[in-house]
């Protein structure tokens, strides 16, 4: 006994796609978000420095 093979459903071209496609377009950055990732920035490489000056003093 065979199986019967199954076959695809015909594609109909006229729907829309289930979820809308993903934008890869450039987002534009504001000075707003500029200047609180520089503040960001600054704060990471000052703890950083902290952390080695406070070794270097109490530890080294």
């Amino acid at each position: 006994m065979r199986k019967k093979r199954v076959e695809a459903p015909d594609v109909d071209d006229s729907r829309p796609p289930k979820e809308p496609e993903i934008d890869h377009s450039p987002k534009a950055i504001t000075l707003r978000d500029q200047i609180i990732f520089g503040v960001k920035l600054f704060a990471v490489f000052g703890i950083i420095f902290l952390m080695f000056w406070l070794y270097e003093k109490y530890l080294a």
